[in-house]
């Protein structure tokens, strides 16, 4: 992906990649951590590895490949990855409130997120 795909396919393939269904077990399975965790039980790890290093591993690869391919302008790729990593975790506890984001809100993010990395049009 990282030598053909543009960003809007890669957007693309993140948005879809997740039914909203399976988005919605996710995000309740997330939440339940999270109390869990706050309530002292200790999950921390299980949150680690279902948001924060899953999309280290997804991302960081990839955007860096695209660094090095000149496919898009260099960036702070683990700072990316904090700021994406937050707002999926954000929207995932949101939507087990009465404050929960529609998938075109999430859409939305996704894409603005992405609209900060600059193509290079190789």
């Amino acid at each position: 992906m990282a030598e053909t795909a543009t960003l809007d396919e890669l957007v693309s393939r993140l948005i879809t990649r997740f039914p909203e269904p399976q988005f919605d077990l996710l995000s309740k399975i997330v939440s339940i951590a999270v109390r869990e965790f706050s309530a002292g039980f200790g999950n921390e790890e299980f949150i680690r590895e279902t948001i924060f290093d899953f999309h280290k591993r997804l991302f960081k690869p990839l955007l860096c490949r695209m660094i090095e391919l000149g496919r898009i302008e260099p960036m702070d790729v683990d700072g990316f990855n904090t700021f994406y990593t937050c707002y999926a975790f954000g929207a995932t506890l949101l939507n087990n409130t009465s404050l929960r984001i529609s998938r075109d809100e999430w859409i939305a993010g996704v894409t603005l997120a992405f609209s900060l990395i600059m193509q290079t049009g190789k």
